[in-house]
């Protein structure tokens, strides 16, 4: 897979917090922990939910998750078979973030959002043709 994240940015924002840690810790089994740890730094790093069917993997992610955790990166191969706790887990997650999902609502409020945003930078661009006949 394609990663698109440095290694800064792995270990800037995959690093867990105490928050973290106290969440994950509530996870039963440990490839239920590391499954969890994986897809909170996926969702941080990416701003996305990883693809659940099969689950999208990214090495990098796993490791970094792992050696966090003290926990062995093999255990990702039981978890990504465990379609109902990927689940579960990035509900979970989306609350624990306080993430929204794109859908009609929040497209219509980014449209606006970017229009007013343009019109900030409108009245520059036009004062600079302005100077420069």
């Amino acid at each position: 897979m394609n990663k698109h994240f440095s290694q800064y940015s792995l270990i800037e924002y995959g690093t867990l917090n105490e928050h973290d840690l106290k969440l994950i810790q509530q996870c039963r089994s440990e490839y239920n922990k590391l499954g969890f740890a994986y897809q909170l730094i996926f969702v941080r790093l990416l701003n996305k939910m990883p693809c659940q069917s099969p689950l999208e993997i990214i090495e990098e992610i796993v490791i970094y998750a792992s050696m966090q955790l003290l926990l062995d990166d093999s255990h990702m191969e039981a978890y990504s078979l465990s379609r109902q706790k990927i689940s579960a887990h990035q509900k979970t997650i989306i609350n624990y973030l306080q993430l929204t999902p794109f859908n009609d609502q929040t497209q219509e409020l980014l449209k606006n959002f970017i229009f007013q945003q343009a019109l900030q930078f409108e009245p520059i661009s036009l004062l600079q043709i302005g100077f420069v006949s």
